[in-house]
């Protein structure tokens, strides 16, 4: 009775850095990290992670990529 469920941050920005890189380009994501979805928001952040340090390489040559999240609860 009476508590308060502690905040849960989103993680912090994850950078894949290339090198010889002269530019950075920022993904944003808003996913749950808390909350009945926190598992599914998690997921899709690992997945973004890996699409990216996969794809970025070939698809973005040069370029650094910055994926920032923002916490939306779940209920």
């Amino acid at each position: 009775i009476g508590r308060q469920a502690a905040y849960v941050q989103a993680p912090q920005p994850w950078v894949l850095k290339q090198e010889g890189a002269t530019e950075t380009i920022v993904i944003g994501c808003i996913l749950p990290f808390e909350g009945d979805l926190r598992l599914a928001g998690n997921a899709v952040y690992h997945s973004l992670q890996l699409a990216v340090s996969e794809e970025a390489p070939t698809l973005l040559p040069g370029v650094n990529v910055n994926l920032t999240c923002v916490n939306t609860k779940c209920a």
